[in-house]
């Protein structure tokens, strides 16, 4: 064994290329202390407080961790072979870019552990408690999901040869974004998707498990229909009313998957406006006998508030003035498919009726709108608000005009900004109402999205 392990416990130690070999460990403390570019192998860690350390560029072999407490960990380009992490209690840990091989993990527990870039083979997990964990960019090989193995995210994963229990698509999110995982539909030999989703769904219900329920439609539908996520306002409104308990893991999952989707931007503002309106009013509508059930209920509300915000705050710096033009102009939009509702009736509600259509075209499907130039603003809040991303394309000489104002910008244009900024939001808070009013969640957003419109075009008027 070499000498420089016999020091690391104490605090704040750095130390590199160290080769510990039949260490022997137990009960031991491993404190703060940061390891780079060396090795374990054939050693035994059993009972060992393992808590707030750094290992980075590292490898772990035939190690021997049971029932050790491994906790606030920063673990990156690391590789763990034939580890036995049985017993053990992991928490609060970030995993990037490491490799788990030939590893045991039984009647172990993990928690709130983030793992990016990394990769599984033959991870089995068996009589473990494994809930709040995130997986980025994750591949797992011969792998088995199994037991309690709840409220985990997989985003952008792959799985080879790996397979996971029907049930366990109630408690997770993201089994279903990738075709090469086997569903296993427990005591059934053939495994038959839509109806063995749909008496899954029917099972959660009638044993009031109303979020394992959101969590199955959120597998299976969120992509395509986004709305499908104001069911959990739905189901949170009878789980207080009839008194279900509700537990915490539950809601700081929703909260998790709430933010996840804000990062990736997939949840159209809008839809963010409209959970937070509906949770607040089920909140005021039916008294909440736990107050921890309560405190995070609020958190997740306020957390919705928060994205919602965010958003907000990261459009108004790309909104230009468009008010000093004081001329007409003509949006040209091209769609995959007609909306099921008419742009103009929309804007027309944020402006008071300026916008009028004057011509439209098939093959796809055109439409030009004739409008005043302060209505650019209005499109370009109703784009955002409904998570739109497709750039507005100014015709030349659009371009110029806007070149010759920069270059003849005074300290009063520059004074204007917070002014500008609160019309601004008094907008976006209208444009909320107006396209809430008109049930565009609920409508899918009557086929306004990033798929089906395709380019906008703005000309000026001669």
């Amino acid at each position: 064994m070499d000498k420089s392990l016999n020091n690391y416990s104490h605090n704040n130690n750095i130390r590199t290329n160290m080769e510990i070999t039949n260490a022997n460990k137990y009960k031991e403390k491993i404190n703060y202390l940061t390891v780079q570019s060396s090795s374990f192998n054939y050693s035994t860690f059993k009972n060992c407080d393992i808590v707030g350390c750094k290992f980075y560029n590292s490898k772990f072999s035939d190690i021997l961790l049971n029932n050790a407490d491994i906790i606030s960990l920063q673990v990156s380009n690391c590789s763990f072979t034939n580890v036995c992490f049985d017993g053990t209690c992991i928490e609060d840990i970030d995993f990037n870019n490491c490799i788990f091989e030939k590893c045991s993990f039984k009647n172990f527990t993990m928690k709130n552990c983030y793992f990016t870039g990394c990769e599984f083979h033959e991870f089995k997990p068996s009589c473990c408690l494994c809930e709040l964990n995130n997986y980025m960019g994750c591949m797992f090989i011969d792998s088995v999901f199994s037991s309690s193995f709840h409220y985990q995210i997989f985003s952008d994963c792959t799985f080879n040869n790996t397979s996971t229990e029907l049930e366990l698509l109630g408690y997770n999110y993201g089994f279903l974004s990738n075709s090469q995982i086997n569903i296993e539909d427990t005591g059934k030999k053939s495994y038959d998707s839509a109806k063995s989703v749909e008496s899954l769904y029917d099972n959660y219900l009638k044993q009031n498990l109303f979020t394992n329920a959101f969590i199955l439609k959120i597998n299976c539908e969120y992509d395509n229909n986004p709305s499908v996520l104001l069911l959990w306002a739905e189901f949170l409104e009878i789980i207080l009313k009839n008194g279900i308990i509700i537990k915490s893991n539950e809601i700081v999952f929703i909260k998790n998957l709430i933010s996840l989707f804000s990062s990736k931007n997939k949840i159209a503002p809008l839809l963010l406006f409209v959970l937070n309106n509906k949770l607040i009013n089920t909140v005021n509508k039916f008294p909440i006998e736990s107050s921890k059930t309560r405190d995070d209920i609020i958190l997740l509300i306020n957390n919705i508030y928060f994205e919602f915000n965010k958003c907000v705050k990261a459009f108004l710096p790309q909104v230009e003035n468009n008010c000093s033009e004081n001329r007409n102009l003509v949006i040209e939009i091209k769609y995959l498919e007609k909306p099921k509702k008419d742009l103009c009736e929309i804007l027309n509600q944020f402006s008071l009726g300026h916008c009028k259509q004057i011509k439209t075209a098939t093959g796809s499907f055109y439409e030009w709108i004739s409008c005043p130039d302060n209505i650019v603003i209005c499109l370009e809040i109703f784009l955002m608000l409904l998570g739109i991303a497709i750039p507005i394309v100014y015709d030349s000489i659009k371009e110029k005009k806007k070149r010759e104002s920069k270059e003849t910008v005074n300290a009063l244009d520059l004074t204007d900004n917070h002014t500008t900024n609160v019309t601004i939001n008094v907008t976006i808070n209208n444009g909320c109402q107006i396209l809430n009013n008109c049930n565009f969640v609920e409508n899918n957003f009557y086929g306004y999205n990033n798929k089906n419109v395709q380019k906008i075009k703005i000309f000026y008027e001669k």
